[in-house]
């Protein structure tokens, strides 16, 4: 996807809950669900929020240029 603030190519991605943060995760480094839960994370993973114990997933384009990130609904 082409960023519509700096028409760059974006990082396909995924925003994902757990541990008590909200990060969003390049696609490909993603781990189990328990890696997340316990605070493993990618080296890539950039935290945008903090959650409760229930979490959320969803697919999301990151823009290293303009630190936007745009999820589809």
């Amino acid at each position: 996807m082409t960023c519509p603030y700096c028409n760059k190519e974006m990082k396909l991605g995924s925003v994902t809950t757990g541990r008590g943060r909200l990060t969003w995760t390049p696609d490909g480094e993603v781990k189990s669900f328990l890696e997340f839960a316990i605070g493993s994370s990618s080296e890539n993973s950039i935290e945008i929020g903090k959650c409760d114990l229930f979490g959320a997933n969803a697919s999301a384009n990151y823009c290293s240029q303009c630190k936007k990130i745009i999820i589809d609904m």
